[in-house]
């Protein structure tokens, strides 16, 4: 057997100057990987589980801070290299968005995320009970609140166009969304 199973309990990281709020908190995290793969690519994870992460996503007017480097670079080395993301598991996710200079606060959170990314460009998406509340002062007063029973995202092959659907609400509004579009991750 060539898999080795990795497993990350507690990890936190934190900002030097904001150490009370940690940029990223995963209570658990476990996956599988396919030793063989660093020999034969592409390099391949199984089995991906995270359990309870918080993301904190700093934003100033020009953008997001610290992450958005960081996310540009990652997505760019995996352009570069062949890799293989088969199943995996996210539940009790949160997202909290701060505007460092305005008082504006998105939070999403999600029970569950899964799917499957054999590449960069093909990635299956499940989605369940995905809400958010969006408070902001400036520049419009917004204050309210989305809900999102089931988002499906679908790509699996380079011919085919993404296609996304969702089913919810807006405060008391029922929402439904459907689109298609061409391969918006290449």
């Amino acid at each position: 057997m060539t898999d080795c199973m990795i497993e990350v309990r507690g990890l936190k990281l934190r900002q030097p100057e904001y150490t009370d709020s940690p940029l990223l908190e995963i209570d658990y995290a476990a996956f599988n990987l396919d030793l063989l793969s660093f020999l034969f690519e592409p390099v391949t994870l199984h089995d991906v589980v995270v359990e309870s992460p918080m993301v904190v996503l700093p934003v100033a007017d020009e953008g997001l801070l610290y992450w958005g480097p960081a996310i540009a670079d990652l997505i760019e080395r995996l352009r570069r290299f062949d890799w293989a993301l088969h199943g995996f598991s996210i539940s009790g996710l949160e997202v909290e968005a701060l505007h460092t200079v305005r008082d504006a606060r998105v939070v999403m959170t999600a029970a569950s995320v899964e799917g499957a990314m054999p590449d960069v460009a093909d990635l299956t998406l499940r989605i369940r009970e995905l809400g958010g509340d969006l408070k902001a002062a400036l520049p419009l007063p917004i204050d309210g609140s989305v809900a999102i029973d089931e988002l499906r995202l679908e790509h699996v092959d380079a011919e085919l166009p993404v296609t996304l659907e969702a089913d919810g609400r807006i405060g008391s509004r029922p929402l439904s969304l459907r689109a298609r579009s061409g391969n918006l991750l290449k």
